[in-house]
């Protein structure tokens, strides 16, 4: 898929979280980047 925006992490904040989470909620987190980098346009859902 074609990136149309870079997530950028903010000093290690983010790697100190990320290390806390389990396995699975970790792939959880990398499919939402995945997606906030690669679709063009997010629809609100309320």
């Amino acid at each position: 898929m074609e990136k149309v925006r870079e997530v950028i992490a903010y000093q290690d904040h983010f790697e100190n979280f990320l290390k806390a989470q389990t396995e699975k909620v970790q792939n959880k987190i990398f499919k939402v980047i995945e997606a906030i980098e690669t679709l063009k346009e997010f629809r609100r859902l309320t």
